[in-house]
This record gives C-alpha cells, structure tokens and sequence, in this order.
C-alpha cells in the first residue's frame, strides 16, 4: 500500500509523522510512505525516516494565512502537485492540515479518482480549521479529534477519540 501524505510543517507534520509511525507499525514493510509538504528549515534538514520520499513545495514567505491559502490554489502549485500524483499513484492521500492538502485533495478527488483522509487537528478543540472547512467536501473520510466538532461539521465527520 502507498500512502501519500499531504501537511504543512510544524504541528501538522508532527501529527503526521505520529500518526504514521503508528500505521507502520501497525503494517511493518508492507507500506510505502510519501511526504508532500512546504520547503522549510526543518523539512530541509530533518525529515523522519517513515517517508521513503518526500516532495517540498515553495512557500513565499507570507505571514497572512489568506495568502498563504492563495498562493495553495495558484496554477504553478497544482501543477506540481499534479506530477507528484501522476508519479508517485497512491492508493490513499492522508492529511493533518495545511496548504499543501488544498491542491493535493482536490486534485486527488477530483482528477486521480484518489481517496482522501482527512484528520482534523488535535489542537482544534472547538472551532472548524479553515483547510477543514474546504477539505470537508474533498475528503472520503473526515476524522475530528474532539467529539463537540461533530455538530460544527456535517455528517460526514466521525469521532474516533483522540488519535495522537
């Protein structure tokens, strides 16, 4: 099984990698793991053994996360996130959150015919994220970590506890 994974950095890929070590372990080798997520100092230079390839995106460095979503649904984003699906065939596209997962689920859903997983974030106890509110409609399966998120999403939504 190949799993491609869709999150920014920081806590998203931290969730992620989380997340991921416990499928693995779950799985042991019969699962191949690839990382698509923003070009930053820390997936420069350390990036978890988990991955077996990982795919940095470009991110002008905007401190607005309306222009940070912007620049996720520009033409040049899809584009390489297209290639990268094209390439790499998942059977799954799992995600924390993110910019990066924009592209990646809509053009997976959509265009590749790729389901889509989507794990809302542990720190969101109350609140809809604003990926969530979007990926909400790309997503197969919706997972919340806070069981008072199921009334602020559709019915979609399930509620397994928290996974990290």
């Amino acid at each position: 099984m190949k799993i491609l994974a869709a999150c920014e950095s920081g806590g998203h890929l931290t969730q992620m990698v989380h997340i991921l070590k416990q499928i693995a372990k779950i799985r042991s080798n019969r699962i191949n793991i690839v990382l698509v997520t923003e070009d930053s100092t820390r997936t420069r230079n350390q990036v978890d053994e988990v991955f077996s390839k990982v795919y940095l995106l470009d991110m002008p460095k905007h401190k607005n996360k309306y222009l940070r979503y912007l620049h996720a649904f520009s033409p040049i984003v899809f584009l390489k996130v297209a290639k990268i699906l094209k390439q790499e065939r998942p059977d799954v596209v799992l995600s924390t959150a993110g910019w990066v997962s924009m592209p990646t689920f809509i053009l997976a859903k959509l265009v590749f015919g790729i389901p889509t997983i989507y794990i809302h974030s542990w720190s969101r106890v109350t609140e809809k994220s604003d990926s969530g509110k979007i990926l909400y409609y790309f997503s197969d399966v919706f997972i919340v970590q806070w069981s008072q998120l199921l009334e602020k999403y559709g019915k979609k939504a399930q509620y397994f506890g928290g996974i990290i």
